[in-house]
């Protein structure tokens, strides 16, 4: 068996980007699929018709994710017990995966869930969720504080309130509150706590009930050994530029957070000093599983009981395809994304990957040395 090339996820992945922003109609949530006229009731009711081409290879699709000016431009596919940790969206098995929504995150017509949370691998070299690292630094931050996320039903842009490196049960602990976040109390602790381990200081107001998003993905060949865990949160915001300011935290365990409620809400925000450790010292971590040698795309999906899906097929790219490492071949989709390699991943050191199998070890602090793990 083989490792999966590099260059057939990029392939891949440029295919969907040109099927979701190649549409046509109106992209607003006012454009839904036509269902009446649909006597086998293909789409859910509801959906926004941009997501048709895709909902028809892969019914698994619940949203797409982008931050302009990085190669972060992908289909999200819905909670299916952890199957696209290392399946791809054509159901083979990869170690890239396919960003997913978790088991928490509600997605449906009558409205999505007050925190959404999407989980990616990085892969080390550029692709999937691997540019995230890329927040630990400021500048990067500040060029890139909106994230897009668009679900089946819905579209909206967030601002990017807090970058976290963690350890497997701290960011455990934050999933396990999000149900809970049913007043403004609960609400104003859980931002708060968010803020407390940020990297960065940050003037966000975040007020109750606005919608949060979280974005995971692991970390533990990109820091310190106790911290495999990478979370970013952000605030659904109507802004299409960034509003907030950062800064780097001035020192270990201080935060700036404020929790005086208003007459409408309670906000947290970035207002005056304090000292604050929700979680205390970091407990001991069990060894990483080791890395998986899988078969490449060009091969069959895989077997078993439990993975087993049908195998569609993605309509072959018109014109040149985008080639990892060449500018003069990246494809821009209408909003000026440019997909494949980008300068942001550049900027962060990660190395294109080359077309044969991933390379083992790199000495760059982010080089090319294969798929991680979720």
């Amino acid at each position: 068996t083989r490792v999966v090339a590099p260059n057939n996820n990029r392939q891949l992945q440029d295919d969907l980007v040109k099927l979701y922003w190649n549409y046509t109609g109106d992209r607003t949530e006012n454009a839904v699929a036509d269902n009446a006229g649909d006597a086998g009731g293909r789409y859910p009711a509801g959906m926004v018709a941009q997501f048709r081409s895709l909902y028809d290879i892969n019914a698994d699709v619940a949203g797409w994710i982008r931050i302009s000016d990085t190669s972060v431009n992908y289909p999200v596919m819905a909670y299916t017990n952890g199957y696209y940790q290392n399946h791809s969206f054509m159901d083979q098995f990869s170690a890239y995966g396919q960003p997913y929504f978790d088991e928490l995150s509600d997605i449906c017509a009558e409205g999505d869930g007050r925190v959404l949370m999407v989980r990616g691998n990085n892969t080390r070299d550029g692709q999937m969720f691997s540019v995230l690292l890329s927040y630990r630094r400021l500048s990067f931050l500040q060029e890139h504080p909106i994230v897009e996320l668009n679900t089946l039903y819905t579209s909206a842009r967030w601002e990017i309130f807090a970058v976290m490196e963690l350890t497997a049960a701290q960011e455990r602990a934050f999933i396990s509150r999000r149900a809970g976040l049913t007043d403004e109390q609960s609400y104003a602790a859980f931002v708060r706590d968010l803020c407390a381990r940020s990297l960065y200081e940050c003037d966000l107001s975040v007020a109750f009930p606005e919608r949060l998003l979280l974005l995971s993905t692991n970390a533990e060949r990109d820091t310190d050994a106790d911290s495999p865990r990478f979370l970013i949160a952000a605030r659904e915001t109507a802004a299409e530029t960034g509003m907030a300011s950062y800064r780097m935290r001035s020192a270990a365990g201080t935060v700036r957070t404020t929790l005086a409620p208003t007459t409408e809400s309670t906000k947290t925000t970035a207002a005056s000093l304090s000292t604050y450790d929700p979680y205390g010292s970091s407990s001991a971590l069990p060894e990483p599983p080791s890395a998986t040698t899988l078969p490449s795309l060009t091969g069959t999906s895989s077997g078993g009981a439990s993975t087993a899906k049908t195998t569609a097929t993605v309509p072959a790219s018109t014109g040149s395809s985008t080639t990892a490492g060449s500018s003069d071949n990246a494809e821009t989709d209408p909003s000026g994304t440019t997909t494949g390699s980008s300068a942001a991943d550049e900027d962060a050191g990660m190395s294109p990957a080359p077309s044969e199998d991933i390379p083992e070890t790199d000495d760059g602090e982010n080089g090319v040395d294969g798929p991680g793990e979720e």
